[in-house]
């Protein structure tokens, strides 16, 4: 028998793309194809009202999210003149990446 794998996703940037990826990780996760475990920002009063709706983990710094929670995937809502930096730094950790 095989033991089905959930993989743990965070999603990067939690504004509106990233509000809808939310809503859609959260809609997985209740069906029990995901866990999401974390959101990053910048913005700590958009962390704090994702949190408050989602019950993520948020961080502020890519990094650390990435060295504390260890996704096995992120999905990338961020302006598109970022996607390049954040996916690499994802990609180096071996994280499966979604760019918005």
């Amino acid at each position: 028998m095989t033991v089905k794998k959930i993989p743990k996703i965070a999603v990067v940037g939690g504004r509106t793309w990233g509000h809808m990826h939310l809503r859609a990780f959260s809609q997985l996760q209740r069906n029990g194809d995901c866990n999401l475990v974390a959101l990053v920002d910048l913005d700590e009063s958009i962390l704090s009202q994702r949190s408050a709706e989602f019950g993520v983990s948020t961080f502020t710094d890519l990094d650390t999210m990435l060295d504390e929670v260890k996704p096995d995937g992120v999905s990338i809502a961020v302006p598109d003149h970022l996607h390049h930096q954040v996916a690499a730094k994802c990609l180096s950790r071996g994280c499966h990446v979604l760019i918005e």
